[in-house]
């Protein structure tokens, strides 16, 4: 359970540091990144296919969620503050 609740976590941090700093053509890329290493890393720890589809699904939601968070608060002005 711990490497899934780890790959939630990063595909968070990712999706935030992007919506902070890039823009939404970004989330793209590192969906296609973040997939293939969550992969291979449910892969090696023994994962069956629809399990492994299944966590790697709700990653890349983290990490789009995680980019509209990111997203906010960069796009908040001055009298958000």
């Amino acid at each position: 359970m711990n490497p899934i609740l780890d790959l939630f976590a990063l595909s968070a941090l990712v999706g935030v540091i992007l919506g902070l700093y890039l823009p939404w053509q970004a989330i793209l890329m590192s969906a296609l990144i973040l997939a293939v290493f969550a992969a291979r890393v449910l892969q090696n720890l023994g994962f069956g296919f629809l399990p492994g589809v299944a966590i790697i699904v709700a990653c890349l939601m983290v990490n789009q969620i995680g980019y509209l968070i990111g997203a906010a608060f960069a796009t908040r002005g001055p009298k958000d503050r």
